[in-house]
């Protein structure tokens, strides 16, 4: 087999795309509510799901206790609100042939890890809650 036909059968998909729920602690019912939605479609969809925790909070995991993750769901801890810093998420990321990223859930942590994220070679997309 030829060096280009091994390549057009890689095991991993040309795009493959990851939910990344970013928790903190959420009083905002519908922002919740629209995250669920989301995690929803992405199981139905086989979509890789990350929910990401802020380590520095001590006051329970937040939107992952309504959510409920479940297998093949990963959970991962990070510091700040840079979801690449401080860990290797990018490389576990990158291992399993993601190249897409959808954010989800803390606003406040969308800027940094979009940032990152596109630096570190991902596409990154931010799922906003559309206020009705």
């Amino acid at each position: 087999m030829s060096l280009q036909a091994e390549q057009k059968t890689s095991s991993f998909p040309q795009d493959r795309c990851a939910l990344v729920i970013i928790d903190r602690s959420r009083d905002d019912a519908f922002a919740v509510r629209r995250i669920c939605a989301a995690v929803d479609k992405a199981r139905r969809d086989k979509t890789q799901i990350v929910f990401v925790r802020e380590t520095a909070r001590g006051d329970g995991w937040g939107l992952v206790d309504a959510l409920g993750p479940r297998f093949p769901d990963w959970v991962v801890a990070q510091q700040g609100c840079d979801i690449f810093s401080g860990g290797n998420l990018a490389a576990q990321l990158r291992a399993v042939g993601i190249n897409r990223l959808v954010l989800a859930g803390d606003e406040a942590c969308f800027d940094a890890s979009h940032r990152s994220g596109e630096a570190l070679g991902f596409a990154v997309t931010v799922e906003l809650p559309e206020m009705a």
